[in-house]
């Protein structure tokens, strides 16, 4: 419900999810570049064993060789906890010739891991919008509708920013944004958490309060306001 009211008022809350998610609550098939995105260390395993064969691996022998007889019908979820893919599956070894059984079981389970819980989001957002007319969005623009844009396009905060007592090209100003453009994303969240009370940017179409830079004179310190941009 959350994501809903967010929604509906332009609150951009930061939830921070990733595409499997935002792409399965509007119904899309999520992919390997889904997962990397939260495990790439277990596409890299999946991609191993799918091109093993390119690597000179072409028997069971050397493949439980290369693998040292450890891999199992089990993987690791974003939790931690391991999990059978079937029942028995933690004793069965996996072999050169049931590889691909086993990655795109893996790929599957992973894919579909938090199934019960985007299940609940789309309920409790079904609540407050209707869902069908979210399905005409990218998964992208439902991220940035909901939650802000996760990135920072410093010229439009630009254009979007006025002055007291300034004009936009006094040196003060151009060391500001200098500084601004030397940020990390995590950094530039960090100051409009603190200059605003949230940690990303509304979406071009939402933004509807411009930041304010005001000259307090060369006699005085700098003084920060949060929660006012």
């Amino acid at each position: 419900k959350l994501m809903g009211i967010s929604l509906r008022t332009r609150l951009a809350l930061p939830f921070e999810l990733p595409s499997l998610v935002w792409k399965r609550i509007i119904g899309l098939e999520a992919n390997m570049e889904d997962l990397r995105a939260i495990d790439n260390i277990a596409c890299q395993l999946l991609e191993a064993l799918r091109t093993c064969e390119e690597e000179g691996t072409d028997e069971n022998s050397s493949f439980i060789e290369d693998f040292e007889n450890k891999l199992t019908f089990t993987y690791n979820g974003s939790d931690g906890v391991e999990r059978e893919l079937f029942p028995g599956g933690r004793d069965k070894i996996v072999t050169f010739s049931d590889r691909f059984s086993y990655c795109d079981m893996v790929e599957y389970s992973r894919l579909h891991e938090f199934d019960p819980q985007i299940e609940a989001m789309k309920r409790g957002l079904a609540a407050v919008v209707p869902l069908s007319p979210l399905r005409l969005f990218p998964w992208d623009q439902l991220e940035v509708s909901v939650a802000g844009d996760p990135t920072f396009d410093l010229e439009w905060w630009k254009d979007h920013t006025i002055y007291e007592g300034f004009d936009k090209n006094d040196h003060a100003v151009q060391y500001f944004w200098n500084v601004m453009g030397q940020l990390s994303a995590q950094e530039l969240s960090g100051f409009v958490r603190f200059a605003w009370g949230r940690s990303r940017l509304p979406s071009k179409v939402q933004w509807i309060t411009n930041m304010k830079i005001t000259n307090r004179g060369s006699s005085t310190l700098p003084v920060s306001h949060t929660c006012f941009f």
